[in-house]
């Protein structure tokens, strides 16, 4: 009998990740994974497309296995509240 793969591509990421990171990485390895620089990475924590870990000291693997299934809806995102909190506008509802 053939047992068939529930789990999600996602799902496989995360615990590909995990296995190979850790629980929380720091935030140059997070800029390494991502092909990001640092600075970037620190802006991706203040605006939410990655979360933090370890008292604010570290980054979240699992957000970055996140972020990296769907970079452009994560940048999309945040470029949208970025520019509703520079126009001061304050909307109830994401898209």
């Amino acid at each position: 009998m053939t047992r068939l793969n529930t789990r999600t591509p996602l799902q496989e990421r995360i615990d590909d990740m995990v296995a190979r990171y850790g629980e929380a990485c720091k935030m140059a390895m997070a800029a390494r994974i991502i092909n990001r620089s640092p600075s970037t990475i620190r802006d991706m924590l203040q605006d939410g497309r990655l979360r933090w870990a370890c008292r604010k000291t570290m980054v979240d693997v699992r957000s970055i296995a996140e972020y990296i299934m769907d970079p452009a809806e994560n940048d999309y995102a945040a470029r949208l509240e970025k520019r509703r909190r520079k126009a001061g506008i304050s909307c109830q509802f994401h898209v």
